[in-house]
């Protein structure tokens, strides 16, 4: 039997719940396809030590070289420690192959929150990968990244573990839903100031967005809402996961993409979130292009302008209108089994699996 060594930084499980499921996800469709697997966390360095040139963000020293047949790392800001991780590893079973997952790529833009330091070790340490790593997994159309070739995936989800959405009770409101760490780029303020711009018209239904998170835009987000008067049109709830979580997917209507991707330059986006609204039934409205629905003829995806204009409300509250002509179950139905055949983590993760077992035909 194959076995496979999935490493990722201990810090996921705690901080990245949606990553963390994804990862589970991930290996559930390894050992479905006959490979064993076992997943090793590495512990973060202390914040001062992370400081220094030659040092890293994890504690790759400590780490315990892998006697696997396929290695898949979660990419974290490459470091010499790291490199030299990878060093030993070939030296110790030169024949494992060596997986890198780069969740975001081009990401020098995302990085820049990190301090100068560790992002002047990724540009110089991103250099050596080629020696040791045989493939980089990507989300992007990219076919080399740094000169290796990549495996290029979607993101999946284990859709038979999320439940539908319930029906909710009639009435003529309309609630959006946004469940994401509040990133700048998942720019929001784009529907708040939609709401605003609604709300100063003759609105005639009530649309209520629901966020579901935290994040550093957080605080932005609710001063903008309190400036509105939208406290009551806009609703935080904090991070949930579970069934307080699903609690509130059967209270919404349509599932919120990404609408701040311009910031980074970037148009195109393989988000988790896209999968689970999907998943849960909820038709979608997104600021960019959602891989997931390229090639696919979906009534019911409304992609908007990736710019920083408000978004059009009434717009989204036509565009549910007419979904509604079939009734929300049938709608419901359909969603589901698009994202069945679609974006299954058994389906989306299939390249990996075959290149691990050899019968990739790249």
């Amino acid at each position: 039997m194959l076995r496979l060594t999935y490493i990722t930084g201990e810090y996921i499980v705690r901080e990245l719940p949606g990553v963390d499921k994804k990862i589970r996800d991930q290996l559930l469709a390894a050992e479905e396809s006959g490979i064993y697997t076992n997943r090793v966390e590495i512990e973060k360095k202390p914040s001062l030590l992370r400081a220094f040139p030659f040092s890293s963000s994890l504690e790759w020293g400590k780490a315990q070289m892998p006697t696997a047949d396929a290695l898949y790392i979660r990419m974290e800001p490459f470091s010499y420690p790291f490199i030299r991780f990878l060093q030993k590893t070939k030296k110790n079973k030169p024949g494992i192959r060596v997986i890198l997952e780069i969740p975001t790529y081009p990401y020098d833009e995302e990085i820049k929150r990190l301090n100068m330091i560790t992002r002047y070790r990724d540009r110089i340490y991103r250099r050596y990968l080629w020696k040791y790593v045989d493939r980089i997994v990507t989300y992007s159309e990219d076919d080399k990244i740094f000169g290796i070739r990549t495996i290029r995936i979607r993101n999946g989800i284990n859709v038979r573990t999320v439940p539908l959405a319930k029906k909710r009770h009639k009435d003529q409101e309309i609630h959006l839903i946004a469940v994401a760490a509040l990133q700048p780029y998942h720019g929001y303020e784009r529907l708040i100031e939609g709401l605003k711009d609604y709300y100063s018209g003759e609105a005639e239904r009530i649309v209520r967005f629901l966020i579901v998170g935290s994040g550093p835009s957080e605080e932005e987000l609710k001063h903008l809402v309190k400036s509105y008067g939208l406290e009551d049109k806009v609703l935080f709830f904090g991070q949930k996961t579970g069934d307080p979580l699903t609690e509130i997917y059967d209270q919404s209507d349509i599932g919120t993409g990404s609408f701040g991707l311009y910031k980074r330059g970037d148009s195109r986006s393989s988000a988790l979130k896209t999968r689970e609204y999907l998943s849960r039934g909820l038709p979608m409205i997104s600021g960019c292009t959602e891989d997931v629905f390229q090639g696919k003829n979906a009534d019911f995806y409304l992609e908007l302008e990736n710019d920083e204009s408000p978004v059009d409300i009434q717009r989204v509250v036509d565009f549910y209108d007419r979904l509604m002509a079939d009734g929300k179950e049938a709608l419901s139905g359909r969603i589901r089994e698009f994202a069945e055949k679609n974006v299954d983590v058994r389906s989306t993760f299939r390249p990996v699996i075959q290149y691990i077992t050899g019968n990739d035909l790249q």
